[in-house]
């Protein structure tokens, strides 16, 4: 049986300039304070960049990106979640980079369908609105999520994962009689998205740290690196375990 535990209501405050999201889907329930974030986002514009910040921005970002492959796609094993990294714009890639450095939305749906599986709702976690056109998810009917989490910070403030946690509550409650599958990004899409994943899992299926950690790191090929967040995990299920999840605040040590 599911354990039930409560969580504090305290959370640490982000200004509304750093926690501006863009919820398309399922955001009745959530509190003021993340109704207010769920704004509407700004229009996504290549004309907005110059030539030279584009040329800039692909560079230092794609160097980094391009560690990580797309590995293999797939589900995290009992759950609706699938973990990838974030698709990118035709313009992060130079005419010289082949056709299999190439990521997608088209490319993650099309796959995703070819395993006669349907994503039904993408959470995005980077930062910024500079790598895709959000509204291609919407073109393939796929709900799609901004919640803006600054690197290093998603394990320090509860609003990540309260926000997290209220929009996959609002998708499972509306897709109950389907099996539509949660994708879940941020830039390489291991860290604040492992962390993220995991500790749903841990707080709200009952999983142990280490079984969430492995599970995830098996189907995303690569494991979270962030031994804070690692740290984080295990310590979320031992308050969990000794029935103290009423405040949270042990987290920032």
């Amino acid at each position: 049986m599911k354990r039930r535990h409560s969580l504090s209501n305290r959370q640490t405050r982000y200004s509304n300039d750093q926690q501006n999201e863009f919820c398309t889907n399922g955001s009745n329930n959530l509190s003021s304070e993340q109704q207010r974030s769920h704004s509407a986002p700004p229009d996504y514009q290549e004309k907005a960049f110059s030539h030279k910040e584009k040329v800039k921005e692909c560079r230092s970002k794609r160097k980094t990106w391009l560690k990580y492959s797309v590995a293999g796609l797939t589900p995290i094993e009992g759950t609706r979640f699938i973990a990838f990294k974030t698709p990118l714009h035709p313009y992060f890639f130079a005419s010289e980079v082949t056709e299999r450095h190439r990521f997608d939305v088209d490319a993650i749906v099309n796959h995703i369908a070819s395993q006669n599986k349907t994503l039904g709702l993408v959470i995005d976690l980077t930062d910024t609105n500079r790598y895709y056109d959000p509204t291609r998810w919407i073109k393939h009917k796929v709900a799609y999520n901004k919640l803006n989490c600054p690197g290093h910070q998603v394990n320090r403030s509860e609003f990540f994962f309260e926000t997290f946690l209220q929009i996959i509550k609002n998708f499972i409650a509306q897709n109950a009689d389907n099996d539509k599958l949660i994708g879940v990004h941020c830039t390489h899409g291991l860290n604040r998205t492992g962390y993220l994943i995991c500790r749903y899992l841990i707080q709200e299926d009952n999983w142990s740290a280490e079984q969430a950690i492995e599970s995830f790191g098996s189907a995303r090929g690569y494991p979270i690196e962030r031994g804070a967040y690692i740290q984080s995990l295990y310590k979320i299920e031992k308050m969990i375990n000794i029935g103290d999840c009423d405040d949270l605040e042990f987290l920032k040590t």
